[in-house]
């Protein structure tokens, strides 16, 4: 072959190699665009989740606090809550049980106390847990009665200005899960009616945390 001929080969090559390299470039351009529209989509569907479970949640922490505050204006009580179980860990790595005010309701001139109640160690209230756990509620008419048969619950009820409490266990399956609390600021002592309207609300807040 000649020189013009070798040049002609040679330009063909050219022409195809800048042409592949023109290619590439535009199927790298379209994998790019179709995996950044892939990641806008997830981005799209996991916030359309979240904003639906945000919102379900929302609605139903709306009715467990709508019923704890019917259920205190109903018993006249100075504080309703529920408090919840999770695990924690402590110094030596095991794990350790603890309990969180997640809802309150106050009479007008009350206190919040659920500062008090973060992360609380169920260790520190052995007489309340084996209360809750075994007979599944643990009421007190006067808070004075358990100060020396049960100092830790009496410590803690009163550093909360508890004078009276009915607090009954929230369960799951039949074990507890956590402990919806009535709190009077002096001593007072329900009736039959009441504890019933108690135990109902149980029911229903029980359902409501599922």
């Amino acid at each position: 072959m000649n020189v013009e001929q070798w040049k002609e080969i040679f330009m063909n090559a050219g022409s195809f190699i800048l042409g592949l390299i023109f290619a590439c470039g535009q199927l790298y351009t379209v994998i790019k665009l179709k995996k950044q529209e892939k990641k806008s989509n997830e981005k799209e569907a996991a916030s359309k989740h979240y904003g639906k479970a945000i919102k379900e949640e929302n609605q139903y922490a709306m009715q467990i606090q709508t019923e704890l505050e019917e259920l205190r204006q109903a018993l006249n009580a100075d504080r309703a809550q529920v408090l919840e179980f999770h695990n924690g860990t402590n110094f030596s790595t095991r794990k350790g049980y603890r309990l969180d005010c997640t809802y309150e309701t106050l009479k007008y001139g009350n206190e919040s106390v659920k500062g008090l109640l973060k992360d609380y160690p169920t260790t520190m209230l052995p007489t309340f847990m084996n209360k809750i756990i075994d007979d599944k509620q643990y009421f007190v008419q006067d808070v004075e009665d358990i100060s020396k048969c049960d100092m830790s619950t009496y410590a803690m009820k009163l550093n909360m200005h508890v004078g009276a409490f009915y607090d009954i266990a929230l369960e799951a399956n039949g074990m507890p899960v956590g402990v919806l609390a009535v709190q009077y600021t002096g001593p007072k002592e329900l009736t039959e009616d009441d504890i019933a309207m108690l135990h109902a609300k149980k029911i229903i807040i029980e359902e409501l945390l599922k």
